[in-house]
């Protein structure tokens, strides 16, 4: 009788652990799901007011050498891309205050530059109108 009523104890004590610990599950559940919204709404607040110029090269800029530092004003919201001539996007990185992209091997002439702002799910949030520079 004694060994019966031990059991019974047993499975009472887990049954309440195991109550206890999907309470706590549900309430993390809840919290990360709030969380989420919180960081979602976040960034939609921070894309609203998002930004995006390409401040060098200039329009109608001469550029000279084999190096160039790209560099472009943007909310520091998700990355930054540059395309240069309707080619591939190259990723920017982030670095005092500014995106920027060190462009080298490009050919002498006439070239075009745009740059667009993506959102942490990589979706495009702003787009600038292209830009034409000269390389000497």
């Amino acid at each position: 009788m004694a060994k019966k009523t031990k059991e019974k104890a047993a499975k009472t004590v887990l049954k309440s652990a195991a109550s206890k610990k999907a309470k706590s599950v549900k309430k993390v559940s809840k919290k990360a799901k709030e969380t989420k919204e919180l960081a979602k709404i976040s960034e939609n607040k921070a894309l609203s007011a998002a930004f995006l110029v390409i401040d060098y090269p200039v329009e109608s800029d001469v550029l000279h050498g084999s190096h160039y530092a790209v560099r472009i004003g943007a909310s520091p919201v998700g990355a930054v891309e540059v395309s240069f001539n309707s080619k591939d996007w190259n990723p920017c990185r982030f670095a005092a205050g500014f995106w920027w992209y060190d462009w080298t091997g490009f050919s002498k002439g006439s070239h075009i530059i745009e740059a667009r702002l993506l959102d942490s799910q990589n979706k495009e949030v702003l787009k600038t109108s292209p830009r034409k520079f000269d390389v000497k």
